[in-house]
């Protein structure tokens, strides 16, 4: 996940990207790829690829809470600050 890998601090509220490689070293087929923050699911999407290839998956997250928090897509976590 590179989250914009200069992003680690933004404003709650204010919208942010994050984009993901997504592997598929198996066969055709469609997955979900969740955005989880802190434990909980705060976005998703339903992808397809096709075996033996990969795509970038971009999500748009905002986050509230101010505060330190456990961003997590897939196997890979990032901490955010977020800030009022």
């Amino acid at each position: 996940m590179t989250a914009n890998e200069s992003i680690v601090e933004t404003k709650a509220g204010v919208p942010f990207t994050a984009y993901v490689l997504l592997w598929n070293n198996g066969d055709d087929g469609i997955t979900t790829v969740q955005a989880i923050c802190d434990g909980e699911v705060i976005a998703e999407k339903i992808m397809a690829v096709n075996g033996g290839d990969w795509r970038v998956v971009e999500m748009e997250l905002t986050i509230d809470q101010p505060g330190e928090h456990t961003l997590t897509v897939g196997t890979l976590t990032k901490t955010i600050t977020i800030v009022e």
